[in-house]
């Protein structure tokens, strides 16, 4: 049975890695993340600091929770809601826009990713995540 040297895999992840963040982003991200006990709200910006390449591109915003009590360990990030909408975005174009929605969750281990990928590669073009803050 063959097994695999660990340290391969890490050195070409690793590779990968480096390569994908010496790319400069084609978008600013800004979030800002509110809940209240039973409500939730995602308030998004972005802006366009380059030439976007062709393709459609999509917007996906996943609500998620933390800690959640698996066999033997705890979850992060687990997606308990998920919303997607396109991108019609040209330089120096502007997108503001807000994801409202209700919930069950505790606020303190909720968090809110958000990501615009390019359907025709396949490639995500930038990401930002956000813990909730309680709102008053």
């Amino acid at each position: 049975m063959f097994e695999p040297d660990p340290s391969a895999f890490f050195a070409t992840y690793n590779a990968h890695i480096t390569a994908a963040k010496a790319d400069t982003p084609r978008y600013n991200l800004e979030l800002a993340a509110t809940a209240t006990t039973t409500a939730g709200d995602v308030q998004i910006r972005v802006v366009t600091t380059d030439t976007i390449p062709a393709g459609q591109m999509l917007a996906y915003v996943a609500i998620c929770q933390d800690s959640v009590r698996g066999f033997l360990k705890d979850f992060n990030y687990v997606i308990q809601q998920f919303y997607s909408f396109p991108i019609d975005l040209a330089y120096p174009d502007t997108l503001d826009t807000a994801i409202t929605f209700n919930h069950a969750l505790p606020v303190d281990k909720m968090r809110a990713v958000f990501f615009i990928q390019n359907m025709n590669t396949k490639k995500v073009m930038h990401s930002a995540t956000m813990q909730f803050e309680e709102a008053r």
